[in-house]
């Protein structure tokens, strides 16, 4: 409506439409939109390239988000967390690393974002040590003190490759009570690990912080079935209902012919539901 109207885009515009684009990882609309940069000549603008990164790193195009990132003259914070992020949600934990090694190089000071983004991408490569590593040296190397986001990240990290009293212990020794996000990353790994000495604890003190999440319970009842243990899964279920606690239905959306559909798991409603399932 704003090309009919003839109303002239600008970086806010783009960086909107971008965003959008990131979120929904909507890859194609946003090389379009990166068309409409280059002929409005935005193409040098750090916001517009910062979000384009962003859109291409997070949409998995990460050969064309580090065109458009080698391209900026003058990268800022923004644009190495961009890369950092994307390569590390992708899985590539080695990049993701090589790229705050850069960063630092380059005399960009990284903040708790960009540490987030490290710690997550050490998290899903099984970087135990380079993650401890950067986790200890934090206060000391960056004067930034580890907050919940980055307790999270290394209690995730150890929980996935099993070292779950390591994780136990760090999550004992926080100097602020830990939230969900904490205890729901070593609860889940208590449950593929079926560590259910730790398991029950941590559950408590979940129940305890946030007790109509129904994630907790699920999390907890998966974690005995793990193990085994079907009477005691089936009462934290039914502890569950009896507080009305209803599990939210998975849900994911896909971008076809620039229109949005959504589709949440096991319905039989779509409007386009015969098209779909012939």
């Amino acid at each position: 409506r704003m090309q009919f109207s003839k109303v002239l885009s600008n970086s806010v515009t783009f960086c909107c439409v971008l965003s959008i684009c990131a979120e929904l990882s909507a890859l194609n609309l946003g090389k379009e939109i990166h068309g409409h940069v280059i002929r409005t000549s935005m193409s040098d603008n750090i916001l517009v390239q910062n979000a384009l990164v962003n859109m291409y790193s997070k949409s998995g195009s990460l050969s064309e988000g580090n065109l458009v990132f080698e391209a900026i003259r003058d990268k800022d914070l923004i644009s190495w967390n961009s890369m950092i992020k994307g390569y590390g949600m992708h899985g590539f934990g080695e990049r993701a690393l090589s790229m705050f090694d850069r960063m630092i190089e380059s005399g960009v000071r990284p903040d708790g974002i960009a540490l987030v983004a490290v710690l997550s991408a050490c998290s899903h490569a099984g970087l135990v040590e380079k993650g401890r590593e950067i986790f200890n040296s934090m206060s000391k190397k960056f004067g930034i003190e580890p907050q919940q986001e980055h307790y999270a990240c290394i209690v995730d990290l150890l929980g996935r490759v099993g070292f779950l009293e390591e994780a136990n212990e760090i999550v004992k020794s926080m100097p602020m009570e830990p939230k969900v996000c904490v205890l729901g990353a070593l609860l889940n790994s208590c449950r593929v690990h079926k560590n259910m000495d730790i398991a029950e604890n941590i559950a408590t003190q979940l129940f305890s912080l946030e007790p109509e999440m129904t994630g907790s319970y699920m999390l907890l009842s998966n974690a005995y079935s793990a193990s085994g243990r079907w009477e005691e899964s089936a009462k934290v279920r039914a502890l569950a209902k009896k507080k009305d606690l209803k599990k939210v239905s998975g849900s994911s959306c896909i971008v076809l012919k620039k229109k949005v559909y959504r589709f949440t798991s096991g319905s039989t409603v779509h409007s386009e539901f015969a098209s779909i399932y012939p």
